[in-house]
Formats: structure tokens, sequence, C-alpha cells
């Protein structure tokens, strides 16, 4: 899955673009094999704050669907891993409602 990273008060750097496509990218792209390759991308937003850690976002548009997951937590590879669930729960379920309507 392609990933399109975007930072906010963050520099991101390869160092967390790498991060961000192993615990993001390549876990959810085992779920979204039999889409397109074209529509196995991502846009993700990491937001540092000041106080309260990292926040990220994550958005994929599917047919019929699009998947959001929000988190935030205090270090970075923890928020990566919480987005990452959400979408994975939520491609899930789009999969499962998908195959009833086929079936």
């Amino acid at each position: 899955m392609k990933l399109i990273i975007n930072g906010d008060n963050l520099d991101i750097n390869s160092k967390i673009k790498d991060l961000a496509q192993e615990h993001v990218g390549q876990k959810i792209d085992k779920h979204l094999k039999n889409f397109d390759q074209g529509l196995r991308v991502g846009w993700l937003k990491i937001k540092k704050g000041v106080r309260w850690g990292f926040e990220a976002s994550l958005k994929i548009s599917l047919p019929k669907k699009e998947i959001f997951a929000k988190s935030k937590e205090k270090e970075l590879l923890k928020t990566l891993i919480a987005v990452r669930n959400q979408a994975i729960k939520q491609i899930k379920e789009y999969k499962g409602k998908v195959n009833l309507k086929r079936g």
C-alpha cells in the first residue's frame, strides 16, 4: 500500500516514513490484496503536540466506502499501531458487507 504522509509540527524524515510503511502500510496492504493496485493508497497525517504526544489520522478510499481512523497517544509507534488496528477492523467489516451482497 502506498502511503502519502504529511506532518504537522513534525519533520517527516526517512525513519518516520519507514516506520509508518512497516507498521501501517504493509499490514493494511495484506487486507487489501483483492483490490486494484490504484485503490491501495492511504493518506496518513501525523501531528505532534506539545503536551500530549502524537496524533495520527489515516484515510483510505475504497469503492462506496471511506475508511477513516484516528488515534492520539504519547508514543509515535503506539499511535501508528492504534490507527492501523482501527483501519483493519473497518476494512474487515467492509469486506464482509461486500461479500454478503455478492453472495
